[in-house]
């Protein structure tokens, strides 16, 4: 059997995020052959850029798994991802189409963040400390750290 799973596991990302998508392969009987994966987007074989990365198949007792690894996701990314994989035994024998996972990915664009602002309830007076709150609402799904930077309005 062949399955897709991602980490974190959702269907729906935001841009900007990183993903990994893992292929893995359970073989039943063992078998001691050549194993050939490869990733689709839709019907075209994904090229490895410098937003993705494939991590080589990896065999453990009866399983193999490869990683397809984004960093980070961008909005194009969105598709119906695929893991096809065939077993070739050396000639004469071939046994392809041994089977193929699919998952359909969603990325969606980095809302903008819900920023509140508090001043202190007293007025500010010279000479005094004065406290003034930012909060900033997480959402979620998000995984990328938040930078805050204040600065005064006469610089």
């Amino acid at each position: 059997t062949v399955t897709i799973t991602s980490t974190p596991i959702t269907t729906s990302y935001y841009a900007g995020t990183p993903l990994n998508l893992t292929c893995t392969v359970q073989l039943i009987p063992q078998v001691d052959t050549p194993i050939i994966a490869t990733w689709f987007k839709g019907s075209s074989i994904i090229a490895i850029d410098n937003y993705a990365t494939i991590s080589p198949l990896i065999k453990t007792n009866s399983s193999y798994a490869t990683t397809l690894i984004f960093n980070p996701l961008g909005t194009a990314d969105s598709g119906q991802y695929n893991c096809n994989v065939s077993v070739q035994p050396g000639a004469p024998y071939v046994i392809s189409g041994v089977g193929g996972g699919s998952l359909s990915l969603q990325v969606l664009d980095l809302p903008a963040p819900n920023v509140t602002i508090t001043p202190s309830l007293s007025p500010p007076s010279l000479g005094v400390a004065y406290s003034i709150t930012c909060q900033v609402m997480g959402v979620a799904g998000l995984v990328l750290p938040i930078a805050l930077n204040w600065t005064r309005a006469d610089g």
